[in-house]
């Protein structure tokens, strides 16, 4: 390579020997592209299936996450502790926009989502509504 590169900075015409290196060393050339191509497809199904295997990870350990050992009373007090202060007094004051916030009861709604069993909770508890 320090012969080439003294060729490049003086302008002097190289030797012949020089001129079969494009045909000589474009079919290597190939061969590390197509490893390489082979390489990141590789790498790419590696990836996918360590992002299987986190998400699986996550699933189960989230299935030992303390607040599922919660029983249903607590989680109704904590729902109704997630009530905004205007939730539950009427205000002759409100707008339109406001009184319908506060009748669609958007908190439990956002709660409802979270899972089926706080979904149930959500929907089957009176002092909630």
């Amino acid at each position: 390579m320090a012969q080439v590169l003294d060729y490049l900075r003086c302008n002097t015409w190289p030797p012949e020997s020089y001129s079969s290196v494009f045909n000589e060393k474009s079919p290597q050339i190939t061969q590390y592209d197509n490893e390489i191509h082979r390489l990141e497809e590789r790498l790419d199904k590696l990836r996918a299936e360590r992002c299987q295997l986190t998400t699986y990870v996550d699933a189960c350990r989230a299935l030992f996450s303390p607040v599922r050992r919660l029983p249903n009373e607590l989680l109704e007090n904590i729902f109704d502790m997630c009530a905004p202060p205007s939730a539950h007094k009427l205000s002759f004051s409100d707008t339109p926009s406001e009184e319908l916030t506060r009748l669609a009861k958007g908190h439990l709604l956002q709660l409802s989502q979270v899972c089926s069993r706080w979904h149930k909770i959500a929907l089957e508890t009176p002092r909630l509504w």
